[in-house]
């Protein structure tokens, strides 16, 4: 009885719960054991360790949530220089990916809880931010590849003159990717980068 009333992650919620179960009005934290003893708090033993496991549980939720925000601060794109511009990689980007796969996997898993409703609008949110970041940092790493590959081509004057059309679409597109790389470049913070209102429009647009 007394490991459930000192349950790590009681919110008011299951305070709430506690009174109504023993029907002893409001509690305000000071109760002495000796008040619940008065309340009958131990013919209730049973229906505390219910409220005190929900609480632990979706402390525990809640927590994990707030440790995968975390692990996000110190991670960063850590963009390398290449030709006046810079270009993603190192051992960042896998780190990047691993986090991610992990972080999705949780979170799906949380969402799916019964323990997890009472901050659901933030895992799902936080799910969104995951999925979208898979989905961008895996057509940016395409439009890179594809970028570094005819870069030089394009830098050519014969080749300009020869498919101006191909070439004048190229240089839109490496005018778009080079201001993105500056902006990822002044601030690598995985947290800010992901977030870029523009990320997705220009890497989709660059495809």
């Amino acid at each position: 009885m007394i490991r459930a009333l000192c349950t790590e992650g009681l919110q008011q919620r299951h305070i709430d719960q506690i009174v109504a179960t023993l029907e002893c009005g409001e509690l305000d934290g000071t109760e002495s054991l000796y008040k619940f003893l008065t309340f009958q708090a131990a013919d209730h033993k049973d229906a505390l360790e219910e409220i005190a496991d929900t609480a632990t549980k979706e402390f525990t939720n809640e927590q994990t949530l707030k440790t995968m925000f975390s692990a996000w601060e110190p991670l960063t794109f850590a963009p390398i220089e290449l030709k006046g511009t810079y270009k993603l990689g190192g051992d960042c980007i896998e780190e990047l990916q691993q986090t991610l796969d992990d972080h999705l996997i949780k979170t799906q898993t949380m969402k799916g809880s019964p323990f997890a409703k009472y901050f659901l609008d933030s895992i799902i949110e936080w799910e969104d931010i995951l999925m979208k970041t898979q989905d961008n940092l895996e057509m940016w790493l395409k439009v890179q590849a594809i970028w570094m590959y005819l870069e030089p081509v394009f830098s050519s004057e014969d080749i300009m003159r020869q498919l101006p059309v191909d070439g004048q679409r190229f240089r839109e597109v490496d005018k778009d990717w080079r201001a993105l790389m500056k902006q990822v470049a002044e601030d690598p913070r995985a947290n800010t980068v992901i977030r870029i209102p523009t990320l997705h429009d220009t890497v989709y647009k660059a495809y």
